[in-house]
């Protein structure tokens, strides 16, 4: 009986040591890396339908038509609240991407009934340029580069 519970303590010790990731986190604040900080607009004058500037503790997202989103100014760190919102991140090599969702699981886009916001980022060569391509609903595919 004594070899079955130190099997299941040391398996179950083993499962959780291995089962959290240093890379994935629910933060007080964004805290995206340093290789995306920056200011990131579209590749070319006509396609200005976005900017991103990433900073150390937030994401400015300034949508210029409307196309990706309803929302003109996002400002991730003032207007979604750590009181009222959970924000996961996940980092790796090339790429970022954090869900907020809220605390008593309430709705968080009434249009789509969505009960989170996802954004994903990647790092990728785009026209012999380093450029962050846009991985969420409604941008597959697009692609911003340094300003």
């Amino acid at each position: 009986m004594k070899k079955v519970v130190r099997y299941f303590f040391v398996s179950f010790y083993l499962f959780v040591s291995f089962s959290c990731s240093s890379e994935e986190s629910d933060n007080t604040t964004f805290s995206p890396p340093s290789m995306l900080l920056g200011t990131w607009k579209a590749p070319l004058e006509e396609e200005q339908y976005m900017r991103l500037t990433i900073k150390k503790s937030t994401l400015i997202e300034e949508n210029y038509t409307g196309a990706y989103s309803n929302i003109p100014y996002i400002d991730f760190s003032k207007d979604y609240d750590l009181d009222t919102y959970i924000v996961t991140q996940k980092i790796d090599d090339s790429s970022y991407e954090f869900t907020i969702q809220r605390k008593d699981g309430g709705i968080m886009d009434v249009e789509s009934g969505s009960l989170t916001i996802f954004r994903k980022y990647r790092l990728v060569n785009f026209n012999d340029q380093v450029a962050l391509e846009l991985m969420y609903q409604g941008t597959f595919g697009a692609y911003l580069i340094r300003e």
